[in-house]
């Protein structure tokens, strides 16, 4: 039998169906973080290798997340097809050379070898979408995508989500002893205590009896101690309600926040689980705060402490974040201890050009 020669068109034809027959499935109900089907990408650099790691590294990629949402990770892309070109080009330099018996530096022009790697990408990993917030006892999930748990002490309040001069959103933990049975101290979120942007009004979600039945909880709603029931609207922010799903929703004009009432028929087991979303971008200008505040910090690419940047030490995160985050009450002012509550090193974006030009991977927000 004779050998079948294919052409090269026929193999970039190949190569086309089979980069279309990987192309990656929306997930997570439509959602999910993916690269973007034969999308192309360029690299450059002296090595060959160098220059098409530098194009599979900057392979265009797609969020499909819904609003507030955020990619569980950076996907990781493949390449489908790339062709390498050489070309020379022309550097000025500054050298070191005799002239007229003196050693002057002088500006010459050397030509130089580089590799032009261009591919066409396809999907190797796709993530899910998250939404960024805390749950149960208590597992956090961070603007970067990233989840980690934080316990905290019995009775603590801890700064949570907010910037100095915008929104602050604090907690108390509770202590569910009654039902840790293996000995582990089991906390939850008991109550948040939230200040708005160009408000004076202290607004707080906790749990309390329905309808003075000792064993069934609800969500319940305070603005400046006196308890509201009803959906309504303020200059600073609005509150809706969902009976169904137990959730209490506050709407500034920063966040939204959604508060919702878990375990409701077991007193022991009762807490809240909150979701923070965004309106519009960051405010990049200011330093995010509180434990969940420091990873939009890391989001956006400027420097986190490395103690709360890494969560390959559960016991050694835990201590920091406690430490770090403790506040006096539900309504602390932290204007003066932004500097230790954020987390951050530096103010300077580690990642800025990335950020501006919008290809950061981070579905942050997505506008109404």
């Amino acid at each position: 039998m004779s050998n079948i020669k294919i052409s090269s068109s026929v193999k970039i034809l190949l190569l086309f169906g089979l980069a279309l027959y990987n192309v990656p499935h929306p997930v997570n109900g439509g959602e999910g973080c993916f690269c973007k089907w034969y999308g192309r990408s360029t690299g450059i650099d002296k090595d060959s290798k160098q220059a098409c790691m530098i194009a599979l590294k900057n392979c265009p990629t797609i969020s499909t997340c819904s609003r507030g949402s955020v990619c569980r990770g950076k996907p990781k892309c493949s390449i489908a097809i790339k062709s390498l070109r050489r070309m020379i080009r022309i550097e000025t330099r500054d050298v070191e050379r005799m002239v007229r018996g003196r050693k002057r530096i002088v500006r010459v022009r050397v030509p130089v070898v580089l590799f032009r790697c261009s591919i066409g990408c396809t999907a190797k990993r796709s993530f899910v979408c998250v939404k960024p917030g805390g749950k149960g006892d208590p597992h956090l999930t961070g603007f970067d995508g990233k989840m980690f748990d934080f316990h905290g002490v019995h009775g603590k309040y801890y700064a949570f989500f907010g910037r100095a001069g915008g929104d602050m959103l604090i907690t108390r933990i509770r202590s569910a002893k009654m039902w840790a049975g293996n000995g582990i101290e089991k906390t939850y979120f008991d109550q948040f205590g939230l200040k708005t942007a160009g408000s004076t009004d202290d607004v707080s979600v906790s749990l309390a009896q329905k309808n003075d039945n000792p064993t069934v909880w609800q969500g319940e709603l305070r603005v400046n101690g006196n308890v509201v029931a009803n959906e309504f609207e303020s200059d600073s922010f609005s509150v809706k309600r969902d009976e169904i799903k137990g959730l209490i929703s506050v709407r500034t004009g920063e966040c939204e926040y959604k508060f919702i009432a878990k375990r409701t028929d077991d007193a022991a087991r009762r807490h809240l689980d909150v979701e923070v979303s965004l309106h519009g971008t960051p405010q990049r200008s200011g330093t995010y705060v509180g434990v969940l505040g420091v990873t939009l910090n890391h989001a956006m690419g400027k420097e986190v402490k490395s103690e709360i940047r890494t969560l390959k030490n559960a016991v050694a995160l835990e201590k920091a974040l406690r430490e770090r985050f403790e506040v006096d009450s539900l309504f602390s002012d932290v204007s003066a201890d932004v500097e230790s509550l954020s987390g951050v090193v530096r103010s300077a974006f580690m990642n800025q050009k990335a950020f501006e030009n919008g290809k950061s991977w981070v579905a942050m927000t997505q506008q109404d």
